[in-house]
């Protein structure tokens, strides 16, 4: 009976896992879904900052892939456009931090709170 119930639970420890890593899994950064659906931007940010897609485009760019920053999550802060990007699954918010030079991306980085 205990090997059963050691079995059972382990089988149970293994699909919640795979469950979990499965729902959180990185997925292609798309503008559509980064601005339509917020709770997919935490699986989007890192294809969108590993493949560079941001690195010296333009500001007009960047607002027709992310969206303008407004009232909300998003916003600007000092001439850089913040956008809220996720948890980091404990207590911060993460954020997408662009920092534009002459109305060019300079850089990016995917930051806590």
């Amino acid at each position: 009976m205990n090997r059963k119930l050691l079995l059972l639970s382990f089988v149970a420890i293994v699909a919640s896992v795979s469950v979990y890593a499965y729902r959180n899994r990185d997925i292609p950064f798309t503008s559509e879904g980064w601005k339509s659906d917020f709770s997919q931007r935490p699986r989007m940010v890192s294809d969108l900052v590993s493949n560079r897609m941001l690195d010296g485009v333009s500001r007009a760019h960047v607002e027709r892939m992310l969206g303008v920053p407004s009232n909300g999550p998003d916003s600007i802060i000092a001439g850089r456009y913040v956008y809220w990007a996720g948890t980091d699954g404990v207590i911060d918010d993460m954020w997408l931090e662009v920092t534009f030079v002459e109305d060019r991306v300079a850089d990016v980085r995917h930051v806590p709170d």
